[in-house]
């Protein structure tokens, strides 16, 4: 199953990339509501700690651009509004990402840094970051980490589970939040306009 919902994100990250998966705007979840607080309960997200009471998380990967563009636009605003923006980044399948990867994955998961995630996700391309990395344990070979990086991956396997029985389709990046009126809210992709009702609902 966990195999299933990352080839899914694989298909929609090319489209992420070319700008095409700006559909469906804001679902109101009605399904499975509770086993979601749950779950972005459990998440090992990363955030500046600003709020407990305005959340947004972002659900995405390192190699997603319209997740790099989303956070990299989006963070500061929000943020200058007083939410708590959460990222949770997890780990495709190993075929499609370097050890090096994983490894800076399982440290965010077990020492939730936001400055180690600011400084992954500064270059645009996220060699030059592994070039010079230090003091990070690899995932692969050490037994902890490596169940840090397939944790991470069950649970976005769970929210894949969540999202398709409230017939949502999946994508990268995902957003959620919730509303004024306490619903839960979900947007797939990057879309100015939803990126516009997304910091209304914030407020």
């Amino acid at each position: 199953m966990i195999r299933f919902f990352l080839s899914i994100v694989l298909i929609f990250a090319a489209a992420t990339g070319l700008g095409l998966a700006r559909f469906g705007g804001i679902h109101t979840l009605k399904h499975q509501t509770e086993e979601l607080t749950a779950l972005m309960a459990e998440l090992p997200y990363i955030s500046p700690g600003i709020s407990d009471e305005k959340v947004l998380y972002e659900i995405s990967f390192r190699t997603c651009p319209a997740c790099m563009a989303y956070h990299k636009t989006e963070f500061p605003k929000l943020q200058k509004m007083g939410v708590d923006t959460r990222l949770f980044m997890f780990a495709q399948g190993r075929k499609h990402t370097p050890p090096e990867e994983r490894a800076v994955i399982a440290e965010l998961y077990q020492n939730r840094s936001w400055q180690l995630l600011e400084d992954w996700l500064a270059p645009s391309n996220p060699r030059s970051f592994y070039a010079t990395m230090r003091n990070i344990p690899p995932a692969d070979g050490n037994r902890k980490r490596t169940r840090l990086v397939q944790s991470g991956q069950e649970q976005f396997s769970r929210l894949g589970d969540i999202l398709q029985a409230n017939k949502i389709n999946i994508a990268t990046p995902i957003l959620i939040w919730q509303g004024q009126d306490g619903q839960w809210k979900v947007v797939v992709g990057n879309s100015p306009l939803t990126n516009m009702l997304i910091r209304r609902d914030l407020k």
